[in-house]
């Protein structure tokens, strides 16, 4: 097992009954997520998944899919609900996906030739594995454990291969940065996104701490565009996060809520801001309404984060 799993595994050992998942629906323990993993994962060897397509929004369960692949050796490929469904079928084509599983179904089965398989395991978590009948592609990279697809704006999606051991060392270089102990993380980008998934999810994990990860429509985004900024007001104040992670446009509109008199949560301690430009100025402006915002650069060929400014190591723009 890789660093990760191995922490989890002794939290779920030394503190079973604390909380370390928080979802809409449902709160998990450490014994309770490393139990759902280790099924997650003996399901998967057994519908002889080898690389599995996950199209889902955010939830325990993404987490839970997340990590039983690692347990089971099996590749991972994240697919964005906010892809279109020429970039869906795009990107299951090319990695060579054989199923995916899936919160809609329905959209799944309108562009692809697929079929739902059993697997009991996921009914907790709203989701179905439908197996897919796809062209045999060329063998992966050795170790490849995760292949994360981005694609610009409307392009083809293009994938970068990663391996367990490359995102885990960003993972932990991050948590030395960012140095919170027993984070209470609220995932507000899509855990298909690479920085949300290592930073928002890997990160706590490997840090005694909690993750909250509600639904899109829960914290005011839908799509890759839209953004209701009072919904997710409403979230920051309901959850009393310890970190997030912002793109530079939900940045200019929590600056913009704090120009009208809105007071962050006195939890947060650290926000990173990434995928984009941002301006010195716009962060100096969030730093003096409370908001303690630092600037980072990532590539997916890096298993995202590349740098990070943070207290004591700072150089905004």
């Amino acid at each position: 097992m890789n660093e990760l799993l191995n922490r989890l595994s002794e939290r779920a050992r030394d503190c079973p009954d604390s909380i370390i998942l928080e979802g809409a629906h449902a709160k998990l323990t450490t014994a309770e997520l490393y139990a759902a993993i280790k099924s997650f994962a003996n399901a998967l060897q057994a519908a002889n998944v080898t690389r599995l397509g996950l199209l889902a929004e955010n939830s325990p369960g993404w987490v839970i899919a997340d990590l039983a692949c690692q347990l089971a050796g099996l590749c991972l490929i994240p697919l964005p609900h906010f892809f279109s469904d020429s970039q869906l079928l795009n990107s299951i084509k090319r990695a060579g996906v054989d199923a995916v599983l899936t919160d809609n179904p329905d959209r799944l089965q309108q562009i692809t030739s697929s079929h739902t398989a059993p697997f009991e395991c996921g009914e907790e978590f709203r989701l179905t594995l439908n197996t897919i009948d796809t062209p045999k592609v060329q063998s992966l990279p050795d170790g490849t454990q995760k292949i994360t697809f981005t694609s610009g704006s409307t392009g083809a999606p293009r994938g970068v291969c990663l391996d367990d051991n490359q995102q885990l060392r960003v993972a932990d270089a991050l948590s030395t940065a960012i140095g919170i102990d027993a984070p209470h993380h609220l995932c507000l980008l899509p855990l298909s996104t690479l920085l949300e998934n290592i930073g928002g999810v890997y990160v706590p994990l490997l840090t005694n701490g909690t993750v909250i990860i509600p639904p899109g429509a829960d914290i005011g985004l839908g799509g890759s565009t839209s953004l209701d900024m009072l919904k997710m007001l409403q979230a920051l104040e309901r959850h009393q996060p310890t970190s997030i992670i912002l793109l530079p446009q939900i940045l200019v509109g929590l600056v913009a809520a704090l120009e009208d008199g809105w007071t962050p949560p006195a939890s947060l301690q650290f926000v990173a801001v990434g995928g984009g430009k941002v301006s010195p100025d716009l962060i100096r402006i969030a730093r003096n309404a409370g908001l303690p915002v630092y600037e980072g650069y990532g590539l997916s060929e890096t298993a995202s984060v590349v740098c990070l400014n943070h207290p004591g190591c700072d150089l905004p723009g």
